[in-house]
């Protein structure tokens, strides 16, 4: 009997959160054949060719981030009937289509239905726009795709009785390992904050946060560790950052994205995810996984995936992000406690094998079910 097969499609083909997660997911589908539709080159595309993928480029069309205008959308419309065809002939005779970004499915969905193909669709992006959640439920009305969402946060912006939450599950992100090395404490306290230096991942809450923290601890140390999305932010986060030297004599680091989990998570002594905007965070669960205390925003699917095991804060409220923090720097013993159970939680719920065997279990169910159906 042949290998089922299945084609992914992403929207992107950089290296953010959800192309990290497909990552995680194929050592899962190795008794599988696996093709992948993407939209040119990049670190997706060569982390694929490493692991000895080969890819096939699709245009989806560009699709700004934010608010997007009429005119946005419309230019982003007139390109999907291309797409949906390009779609379709890479999609006959598989055996699942698997969707990961709200961008590429509508034209996947509609090549979905004209191959013949059961569909996954994997949310995980809390979906702002009123105009992109219309054509999402659409979608899913026409072609009946699983949806597989990475935290309820997700879900619940569409409809209660609506066709995304209709055939839709929750399955939350795990990841790999994190174990850093034993080292002496640091002389004076180190923040992180790990993520896209994008306004919603929170960057100026954090910065507008450290003249109070440096009130109380004036030689903490804070780094922003990611890469910059968006020149302009990066400038007016940089500007920030040096105002910050000038009047509190902050002492703040901006050093690009780092070589892997262990290099961005070493010398840290606390996490902070602030994000205006989060699905859910693999940065939480790679903390928890290393030992390190964590405070977080509210924002989204913090809640679900920090739980008790971290601290939370109200989104968007530097105030009350810098007392939180001060109230850990002030409390060896809560730190310790909050990094004792954010590595409990991670053995118990966020390894990478667990989050794979729920998605592999979805995908054999869709296609099993397209096996009776046919």
């Amino acid at each position: 009997m042949d290998k089922p097969s299945i084609l992914f499609v992403d929207q992107f083909s950089g290296l953010g959160g959800s192309q990290r997660t497909l990552l995680d997911l194929l050592p899962a589908l190795d008794d599988f054949t696996l093709e992948f539709a993407l939209p040119g080159e990049g670190p997706l595309t060569a982390a694929l060719q490493r692991r000895g993928h080969s890819w096939t480029p699709v245009e989806i069309g560009e699709y700004s981030r934010g608010r997007k205008s009429l005119a946005d959308v419309a230019r982003f419309a007139l390109r999907q009937p291309a797409a949906a065809a390009a779609l379709t002939k890479l999609a006959q005779g598989k055996s699942l289509l698997y969707a990961l970004g709200p961008r590429v499915f509508p034209a996947a969905a509609a090549a979905a239905r004209r191959a013949g193909v059961p569909s996954i669709w994997h949310l995980q992006l809390e979906i702002e726009s009123w105009r992109d959640r219309k054509v999402l439920e659409a979608a899913c009305r026409w072609a009946h795709p699983r949806v597989i969402a990475c935290s309820e946060a997700c879900l619940d912006v569409f409809p209660e009785k609506g066709a995304v939450r209709r055939n839709a599950c929750v399955v939350y992100n795990g990841v790999e390992d994190v174990r850093l090395p034993a080292t002496a404490p640091n002389a004076s306290p180190v923040i992180g904050m790990i993520g896209h230096i994008h306004p919603d991942k929170g960057v100026l809450d954090l910065l507008d946060a450290i003249p109070e923290i440096t009130c109380a601890f004036p030689d903490t140390r804070f780094r922003f560790i990611g890469p910059a999305d968006d020149d302009a932010f990066a400038k007016q986060a940089a500007a920030r950052a040096v105002e910050l030297t000038v009047e509190c004599h902050a002492r703040i680091d901006f050093p690009g994205e780092a070589a892997s989990p262990n290099a961005a998570f070493a010398g840290l002594d606390l996490v902070v995810v602030p994000s205006r905007r989060e699905a859910a965070s693999r940065v939480v669960l790679e903390a928890f996984s290393a030992g390190l205390p964590v405070v977080a925003s509210d924002a989204g699917g913090l809640p679900e995936v920090v739980g008790r095991d971290g601290l939370l804060f109200p989104a968007g409220d530097p105030s009350k992000l810098a007392a939180v923090i001060i109230r850990v720097l002030l409390d060896p013993s809560l730190r310790r406690r909050m990094a004792e159970a954010g590595r409990r939680s991670y053995e118990q719920r966020w390894r990478a094998d667990r989050f794979r065997q729920g998605v592999r279990a979805e995908i054999e169910k869709q296609i099993a079910i397209a096996r009776v159906g046919g």
